[in-house]
C-alpha cells in the first residue's frame, strides 16, 4: 500500500511538471506566464470542473491580475507536491495557504488573504448525537482521525498531541475514510467538508464541538517574484475597492461576505 501510495504521487507530481515544462523557458519570458499549482480537490477555492481549473481563488487571481503583464497557466496537483513546487520555485504561486512562521520562512505572501476559514472536527451522526459522545479533540485521545496529508490540519493535530493520525492525499479522501469507517473523525476546513459530501450522506455527519482554528487564506508566492507580488497585491486592493471581490465572492458564495471575512478585508464587507 505504502509503495504504491509513493508510486501515485510521484505520477502526479510528475504530470504537473510535464505541464511546466511544456511550455519553453522563451515564451514564458516573453508573455510573463506564471505557473498557478493548485489542489484540484480544495473546493470551493480550487478544483477541476471537467477539464478546467476553476474555483473562488481562481477567479480572485484573475481579477487581480487582470491587465497586468502576467498570463496564469494553472497546473493541478496533490497539495504536498504543490507545496514543494512553489518553495522549489518550479512554480510561482498558488492558493489557499494559512500563514505560519515556518511557511513565512519558505514562500512570499500576498498582503491580503482571499478567504477566511475554519478547522473543524467531523464524525458520524450516530457517534456525534451520542449523550455521551466526545465534545472536542481531546475525548478523541486514542481513536483515529482522519486528515489530508502536510496539511495545516495535520500540524494542529501534532501540535496538540493527538494520536493516532491517519493521513490521505486530499480532504475528500480523509472524509471518505472516517464515512467508511476506518477512522473515527475527520480534521479539515468546514466549507470544503460540506462541499465534498453528497447531500445524503450530510445527514450522516455531525460537527463535533467548536472551531480548532480560525484564520485566513492567502496567495503564495516562490521566492524571488517580487514583481509578480507587487501586482498581485496592487490587484487585490483594487479589487477590494471597486467592488470586484464582493461581486465575486457573493457570486460563488450567494451573499456578501460575513463578519469574519470582513474585519480581514478592508472593502470586502456589505
Amino acid at each position: 500500500m505504502r509503495q504504491s501510495t509513493c508510486l501515485r504521487r510521484l505520477l502526479v507530481a510528475g504530470i504537473a511538471l510535464l505541464w511546466i515544462f511544456a511550455l519553453s523557458p522563451a515564451v514564458r519570458a516573453e508573455e510573463k506566464t506564471i505557473i498557478f499549482a493548485f489542489d484540484p480537490a480544495y473546493p470551493p477555492y480550487t478544483f477541476m470542473d471537467g477539464a478546467q481549473p476553476s474555483g473562488f481563488a481562481l477567479d480572485v487571481l484573475i481579477d487581480a491580475l487582470a491587465g497586468s503583464s502576467f498570463r496564469i497557466v494553472s497546473v493541478p496537483a496533490q497539495w504536498e507536491s504543490v507545496q514543494r513546487m512553489v518553495a522549489l520555485g518550479v512554480a510561482d504561486m498558488t492558493a489557499g495557504m494559512a500563514r505560519t512562521p515556518e511557511r513565512e520562512a519558505v514562500y512570499a505572501f500576498s498582503r491580503l488573504p482571499f478567504a477566511a476559514f475554519r478547522v473543524v472536527l467531523l464524525a458520524a451522526s450516530d457517534i456525534a448525537d451520542d449523550p455521551h459522545g466526545p465534545s472536542g479533540l481531546h475525548d478523541l485521545q486514542g481513536k483515529a482521525v482522519a486528515t489530508q496529508r502536510g496539511s495545516l490540519y495535520e500540524s494542529i493535530l501534532r501540535e496538540r498531541g493527538h494520536t493516532p493520525i491517519e493521513l490521505y492525499e486530499t480532504e475528500a479522501l480523509a472524509l471518505a475514510a472516517m464515512l467508511r469507517g476506518e477512522a473515527d473523525a475527520f480534521c479539515g476546513t468546514d466549507s470544503t467538508a460540506w462541499l465534498n459530501l453528497a447531500p445524503q450522506e450530510r445527514e450522516r455527519v455531525r460537527q463535533i464541538g467548536g472551531p480548532l482554528h480560525q484564520g485566513a487564506l492567502y496567495f503564495a508566492l516562490a521566492p524571488g517574484r517580487a514583481e509578480l507580488l507587487h501586482a498581485l497585491d496592487q490587484g487585490m486592493e483594487r479589487a477590494m475597492s471597486d467592488g470586484a471581490y464582493v461581486r465575486i465572492f457573493t457570486q460563488w458564495f450567494g451573499s456578501p461576505p460575513g463578519e469574519d471575512l470582513a474585519r480581514l478585508l478592508p472593502g470586502a464587507g456589505h
